[in-house]
């Protein structure tokens, strides 16, 4: 999954970053607001909002997968619609049937993707929650 950075915003009033990634597929936009006591607020900003325009890409190419997947499965219908055709199709329809399964395997593969991230950016709230801890102990 090759992204490139094109934008990147901090807003000090709001205390939002913004990053904008792109890609042959378009672009992405995810922001974060940073935590006034956090020593590296910035910094997790910046790499929150960066998950969150990846999780925002991979919810674009979830749902272009499913349109994929629709498209040649009503192609697979229409093959398969008249035994005669079906009996003289048997190549394309095995075509039709690995495109099936590839495109549902992409799928599931965007969907997972998106659910992880989302998974993640709590587990990283809790490390980044520690860290503090430790900090605040030692001061």
């Amino acid at each position: 999954m090759k992204y490139k950075i094109i934008e990147e915003y901090y807003d000090e009033k709001k205390r939002e970053y913004s990053i904008t990634i792109q890609n042959k597929y378009g672009r992405f936009t995810g922001k974060a607001y940073c935590n006034k006591e956090d020593v590296f607020s910035i910094y997790t900003g910046a790499r929150y909002a960066e998950i969150r325009a990846t999780i925002e890409y991979a919810k674009f190419r979830y749902k272009q997968e499913k349109i994929k997947l629709n498209t040649v499965k009503n192609l697979y219908k229409d093959l398969t619609y008249n035994a005669y055709l079906a009996q003289m199709n048997q190549t394309a329809l095995h075509s039709v049937n690995i495109k099936i399964r590839d495109y549902s395997q992409s799928i599931q593969d965007w969907k997972n993707l998106y659910e992880y991230l989302e998974k993640r950016i709590p587990e990283l709230d809790k490390e980044r929650e520690k860290i503090l801890s430790r900090t605040k102990k030692d001061k």
